[in-house]
């Protein structure tokens, strides 16, 4: 239920960081994340992880997601485009739900759009982001863009604010996507019994941790 509301997508349920395809270093950077995990939570520290498509980005996002919800924490996903969207639409039960999160998992900032000429999102985003960190949320982003990319599209006030809260892993590498391709059949045959038995294990360790 709570991987449900989480709004974080089923393919990622059973994704453990044994199986992603990412280079041992960053596996290192998300496990002294998860060791830390509730200090961060208290805190309000995330990850803004960038880098070329495929290379693992929001697997660990929603592998971070799993965890945090695993240790008791409300956990909500999201791009940015559907955010923006949802602001545009004034659709507040959407963002009411977004406000119970208290880690925000954001992917796809590099896909904003906008009218030529005009700066609506990144002010959107400048402001919702200032309104989560202000409220001591955990904020994982995940973008192709690097931090120069970044800095040119949102500008330097942002990028320091997103600085200050956040640790910024460039991920390189494979394209995992294509090991992903690669495992269609197995995946087709097998999915439904690896989900069940991954968030039945959730289910525990969350009835372990929190009771």
């Amino acid at each position: 239920m709570e991987l449900t509301i989480a709004g974080i997508p089923q393919d990622y349920w059973s994704l453990t960081l044994a199986k992603m395809q990412i280079d041992e270093k960053y596996k290192s950077v998300v496990q002294l994340y998860l060791s830390h995990l509730d200090k961060a939570m208290e805190r309000g520290l995330g990850l803004v992880l960038t880098g070329p498509n495929g290379v693992g980005k929001t697997s660990v996002m929603c592998h971070l997601g799993c965890r945090a919800i695993v240790h008791g924490y409300d956990v909500r996903y999201f791009s940015l485009a559907h955010f923006i969207t949802a602001v545009q639409k004034n659709n507040q039960e959407f963002i009411d739900d977004i406000n119970q999160g208290q880690m925000l998992l954001i992917d796809e900032l590099d896909k904003k759009y906008s009218k030529k000429g005009s700066d609506y999102v990144i002010k959107t985003f400048d402001e919702h982001l200032r309104g989560f960190l202000g409220d001591r949320k955990v904020v994982i982003i995940a973008t192709n863009w690097s931090t120069t990319d970044v800095q040119r599209n949102f500008g330097d006030s942002l990028l320091s604010l997103m600085k200050r809260r956040c640790e910024f892993v460039e991920m390189v590498g494979e394209d995992f996507s294509n090991y992903v391709n690669s495992s269609y059949w197995e995946r087709l045959k097998k999915d439904t019994e690896l989900i069940t038995k991954c968030v039945a294990k959730y289910a525990v360790e969350r009835e372990a941790k929190c009771g």
